[in-house]
């Protein structure tokens, strides 16, 4: 609750959550599963907080993994979709989220031309709503180097659609804030950026993630970088 008020206070136009469920992202052998069994959130509790959302002049995309959860979220009236750049190729998933009609934005990073291809048309074949092919190196934290913030203009070019920056850069770097209007110039018309409340509490995603202010100054030059280009 607390991350949704201060997303929308410091200018967000969206908030994004990963939503799962432990058995849709691993096996009850696996050493974290007791941990994202913990973790879950009960259907009546995404709907409070899609509704905080809603009150906050906020839209809700939704992280998912599994069919149960996109039938579920659906019903909530999320207003779309990310699908993870692991799950590219998990081709049920995004046929079950292309038949909601709703947005999708799509993870390229780590995917070759030919993946990306098959996933829109997957989308294409189902109706999907409109699709954002989003770019991104997720190593933790990305260094800048490793960006390449080219290949925004590639995507867009290849496949004729809106591009994004999904942003990994370590949150304390001294470009942290500035980093995604090099995005916005490269073509990118989505940003997405960890927020966190509080970045000495070291709490999870902090890596990549900005403190409430820094986040807010970020929204505040993103918007002045996108009229300037005109």
């Amino acid at each position: 609750r607390r991350l949704i008020d201060v997303a929308a206070r410091s200018g967000a136009d969206a908030v994004k959550f990963q939503i799962f469920r432990a058995d849709e992202v691993a096996v009850p052998d696996y050493k974290y599963f007791d941990l994202y069994r913990r973790l879950e959130f009960e259907p009546g509790q995404w709907a409070q907080l899609f509704e905080l959302a809603g009150q906050s002049g906020l839209k809700v995309y939704a992280d998912v993994f599994g069919l149960d959860t996109v039938a579920q979220l659906d019903t909530l009236g999320v207003d779309g979709w990310k699908i993870h750049a692991a799950d590219m190729q998990n081709l049920s998933l995004i046929d079950a989220v292309g038949r909601t009609g709703r947005p999708v934005l799509l993870s390229c990073g780590g995917s070759t031309a030919s993946v990306v291809a098959e996933a829109l048309q997957l989308l294409r074949d189902s109706n999907s709503g409109p699709v954002c092919l989003l770019h991104g190196f997720q190593a933790s934290p990305t260094a800048p180097a490793d960006t390449s913030f080219r290949r925004l203009e590639a995507l867009r070019r290849t496949f004729d659609l809106p591009v994004g920056y999904a942003d990994h850069i370590e949150g304390d770097h001294p470009l942290a804030v500035a980093w995604p209007l090099v995005a916005v110039g490269a073509g990118a018309s989505v940003i997405e950026k960890h927020l966190t409340l509080n970045r000495a509490d070291q709490k999870e995603d902090f890596v990549s993630a900005l403190d409430p202010g820094d986040f807010a100054l970020m929204a505040k030059w993103i918007r002045e970088a996108a009229a300037a280009l005109g």
